[in-house]
């Protein structure tokens, strides 16, 4: 019999958007999830930091074969410029809480389709 347990389709986020070292206020953060409609917005403070909540839902089904999907977006708008912070896409269960850090100077890595990606996930 399945026993209920919440789902997350993508967790819960926090860190710092940052541009050559310094704290860029009022950058709206959002994470969107490959599976749900739902967005977790946010804006940077004065120190550049931000929250989002996780994206998540109580399931009451249990997976017999194979664990389930999961994959999320962080994105980043800053003065009139879009950036794609961080994307993960797997097989598996999505972490409860992740950090990042986010420098919109240097790009930290490049996605599947060579998209510039800004945020590099913090060791918890």
């Amino acid at each position: 019999m399945p026993w209920p347990h919440r789902h997350y389709f993508a967790p819960e986020a926090e860190g710092v958007v940052l541009r050559e070292g310094v704290p860029v206020v009022g950058a709206k953060v959002s994470l969107t999830a490959a599976l749900v409609k739902e967005k977790s917005e946010g804006v940077t403070d004065n120190t550049g930091r931000f929250h989002l909540a996780a994206l998540k839902e109580w399931e009451f089904i249990a997976y017999l074969l194979g664990d389930p999907l999961y994959g999320y977006t962080l994105h980043i708008q800053a003065q009139d410029a879009d950036y794609e912070g961080y994307s993960e896409y797997l097989v598996g269960y999505a972490p409860s809480r992740v950090g990042f850090t986010c420098d919109l100077s240097h790009p930290a890595g490049f996605f599947i389709n060579k998209r510039p990606l800004y945020c590099v996930q913090q060791e918890k």
